[in-house]
């Protein structure tokens, strides 16, 4: 099984667990998105509007074509290079058509707006672009006119010569003829005064409808607020969505009912591990312990799920996953609460490679007693305690074991083939598994690692019993009062 099936409530446990990551990702974000006006400054910009001359257009489709030509010609280098040559500082046309957005609202109408570092650049490039438009169009009419009268002159020309070709080869008392190429010439001439006359290809001139508007810039908030937002939101989404993915690949187990159900007994006890880096302080915390009170009575009820031996002795194993260094500490802190609380108690130490801090100082202690009622010992028991605790990390060397265990393991530090190789590896040494121990459980974690059959009814229960040595039913109810 490669990747884990993510449902809604799966989904916002894993952004609840990785929600200080998330933020820091998102406020990163949005770090960035306030640096984006910081190097690069909210600009000025200004508007102004040219009428071009009425043309003389079919139908719509040639008014969409003919509006869009004039965008194209107004953003090419024609029009923008002489308003960025006469630009102060002088603009290149490529520089220009970057703070240039030409549109055309309407048929007849180019807007240009222009943006600049100053308001009065922006107004500046604005009335200079539209006079630099307005040049174009008189230009391109004039250019247009004239070519239209020289291609009339030109035919005219090649009339008036096939007529010279006729009346030199005409007789010289034709008469009639005469007279035909007298009314040829004079229609030639009419046709040369009325061409020229409808030679205009558009009524009218160019003309500014709205000068340079004043150069205004996006307010303080907008020119901020909006790339900070929208970083904000960038970072969050790409956090959430790596912490989903990676979720959806990670094969380890948090909730009690998955760890439970990985080993195939109930969830015993839950509670904080504790821990310390150095052996002194291991030495200082066993010696000393006292879990919050959430914590001594999910450690109180495990003591009650040990059975009961024909002499009054009780013994139970902790069994971790190799690798699992706070999980073979859960048992030696069951241990030392024991003693705290009055329970003559004996911490064998197996195999704890795991924890080097801890497995040095009980090697150290072997034999030794780390509390008046604390006695730590290795391999087996030797003190004639009333409670004997085995801690031992599942290797393919684990010793011999006997009585109940529990599996203790930390949330999401163990997949389900480790945990089912850790049971079979105990029961292999000789251990009955009762349950499971989950040191430090996800704060998101609502489940209560209870065992379902087909009915809807939990598993076989275990005995529990109603005293232990050292540990009345009074002290019990006071300590889940305090």
């Amino acid at each position: 099984m490669g990747e884990q099936a993510l449902d809604l409530r799966s989904g916002l446990a894993v952004l609840r667990r990785q929600r200080q990551l998330i933020g820091g990702v998102a406020l990163l974000g949005a770090v960035l998105g306030g640096l984006v006006p910081v190097t690069h400054p909210p600009t000025y910009s200004s508007t102004t509007e040219v009428l071009l001359p009425a043309t003389r257009t079919g139908s719509t489709d040639d008014t969409t074509s003919a509006s869009a030509t004039q965008i194209r010609v107004a953003m090419s280098e024609t029009v923008l290079g002489p308003a960025g040559r006469a630009a102060a500082p002088s603009l290149s046309w490529e520089q220009l058509s970057h703070r240039v957005k030409v549109s055309a609202p309407s048929e007849q109408t180019l807007a240009f707006t222009v943006s600049a570092p100053t308001a009065s650049a922006a107004q500046g490039l604005a009335r200079a672009i539209a006079t630099s438009e307005l040049d174009y169009i008189a230009r391109a009419s004039a250019d247009d006119t004239d070519n239209r009268v020289l291609s009339l002159l030109d035919r005219i020309s090649q009339n008036i010569q096939i007529l010279q070709h006729d009346v030199a080869v005409a007789p010289s008392h034709g008469t009639p003829q005469m007279g035909v190429l007298s009314s040829e010439l004079a229609s030639l001439s009419g046709q040369l005064q009325s061409l020229t006359a409808g030679a205009q290809p558009v009524d009218g001139v160019a003309t500014v409808i709205q000068p340079a508007s004043t150069a205004t810039r996006p307010t303080t908030v907008r020119a901020y607020g909006f790339p900070i937002v929208t970083g904000l939101l960038a970072g969050f989404v790409l956090a959430a969505a790596t912490a989903l993915l990676f979720a959806r690949r990670d094969r380890r187990l948090r909730s009690r009912d998955r760890l439970a159900a990985a080993v195939g007994r109930p969830v015993v006890a839950s509670f904080a591990g504790r821990g310390a880096r150095s052996p002194g302080g291991w030495h200082q915390l066993l010696s000393h312990y006292e879990p919050a009170p959430v914590d001594a009575w999910a450690l109180r009820q495990l003591l009650r799920e040990v059975p009961v031996q024909p002499d009054g002795r009780r013994q139970l194993t902790f069994l971790s996953p190799e690798g699992d260094g706070r999980g073979v500490a859960a048992g030696a802190l069951f241990a030392a609460h024991a003693a705290g609380i009055g329970i003559a108690t004996e911490l064998v130490v197996g195999d704890i490679s795991g924890n080097w801090a801890l497995a040095s100082v009980l090697r150290h202690a072997d034999g030794r007693e780390l509390h008046p009622l604390l006695r730590v010992s290795r391999d087996r028991p030797t003190a004639d305690a009333s409670l004997t605790v085995v801690v031992t990390a599942t290797t393919q060397r684990t010793a011999d074991l006997e009585g109940p265990a529990v599996v203790a393991v930390t949330s999401g530090t163990a997949t389900v083939d480790k945990l089912a190789r850790t049971a079979v590896i105990g029961e292999d040494a000789g251990v009955s598994i009762i349950g499971v121990v989950v040191v430090d459980p996800d704060s998101d974690d609502r489940t209560s690692g209870r065992l379902f059959g087909r009915g809807g009814d939990a598993t076989q229960s275990v005995d529990v019993p109603t005293r232990m040595p050292g540990l009345s039913s009074t002290g019990t109810e006071e300590e889940l009062a305090r």
